[in-house]
């Protein structure tokens, strides 16, 4: 299935997410912009935003979104800091997507729960995905059209 196929209100299957000591030091990494000798072990907090791009990386993944995809937005709302090495999974739902002009506007809600069910974390991602050429200007969302202007 595309992007295109899903309408506002359709609901992923949960993905289970650990994060590993070796993500969190790639992170960190990448979003210091250099390496850091500093080792991150079990037990230690996840960066919170580490989290949000950890679901977020598993969801575009799975839709198979690839060159062009552009994170545009995103908004998290934090319940509780997570450790490295705990197992949770997220829960993503499609909460708009829409075409304007030549590109699909999509918003994700993603709830991150532990294992027990208790709330980490929620989360709302904007992407801009390029439409294929001849695609129609039709939104997934509510079959109306959007104009371009």
């Amino acid at each position: 299935m595309s992007l295109a196929d899903y309408k506002a209100g359709h609901s992923f299957e949960r993905h289970a997410l650990e994060i590993s000591a070796e993500f969190t030091e790639r992170y960190r990494a990448a979003v210091a912009g250099i390496a850091s000798d500093e080792h991150v072990e079990e037990g230690e907090r996840v960066p919170p935003m580490a989290l949000a791009a950890a679901a977020l990386g598993k969801l575009i993944a799975e839709l198979g979104l690839g060159a062009g995809t552009i994170h545009a937005g995103q908004e998290v709302e934090f319940i509780r800091p997570v450790k490295v090495g705990e197992r949770m999974y997220a829960v993503a739902e499609i909460a708009s997507n829409a075409v304007r002009r030549s590109s699909r506007f999509t918003t994700i809600r993603t709830e991150i729960r532990d294992v027990d069910g208790h709330a980490v974390a929620t989360a709302v991602s904007s992407v801009i995905v390029p439409e294929p050429a001849g695609a129609g200007a039709q939104s997934a969302g509510s079959g109306e059209r959007v104009s371009g202007n």
